[in-house]
């Protein structure tokens, strides 16, 4: 008669796969997001990098104008615009938010307009801190944009006060 074994598989190395009735060690390749030579175990990519196939590739950094929103990437669409810039998520293209806008946060979603009355010196701003009084507007003792009080003028911006 025949004799029964048993037949146990070994688990592949941490962060890697192989396909089903793999026979060997040698067929475990490191997972999407994970980079490693087959057979061993795997790393994440770093934070602004990603890798979405399956085996022995580099990881790939991200885009100009992008950061990586984790480490272990496996999506270029985790590769999100920089604060100061928008755009769809890892493929751009990617543009500086407008004079007068700012952005704080990576992502897609929309530069915010500054308060009325301000603007900011240069594009792609990150922070609301940079949204200065415009012409004819000046700062409270609040830090408030106002605009100029009647029979005063501005005409360039910053927080100087209106003159008569």
């Amino acid at each position: 008669p025949l004799e029964k074994r048993s037949v146990v598989c070994t688990k592949c190395p941490s962060h890697t796969t192989s396909p089903p009735s793999s026979a060997g060690i040698e067929v475990c390749r490191a997972l999407p997001g994970y980079y490693g030579r087959d057979g061993h175990a795997a790393k994440a990519c770093k934070k602004n990098n990603y890798k979405k196939v399956i085996g022995d590739y580099p990881c790939r950094k991200c885009p100009d104008r992008t950061v990586g929103k984790l480490s272990g990437a496996d999506r270029l669409t985790d590769c999100l615009a920089e604060p100061g810039w928008t755009g769809p998520d890892g493929y751009g293209p990617f543009v500086p938010c407008r004079r007068g806008y700012y952005k704080p946060k990576p992502g897609s979603h929309a530069c915010t307009r500054c308060p009325h009355g301000s603007l900011t010196r240069r594009v792609a701003s990150v922070h609301i801190t940079e949204c200065i009084p415009g012409p004819g507007h000046t700062s409270s003792s609040s830090n408030t944009i106002i605009p100029c009080p009647p029979n005063t003028f501005k005409p360039d911006p910053g927080s100087h006060a209106c003159t008569p």
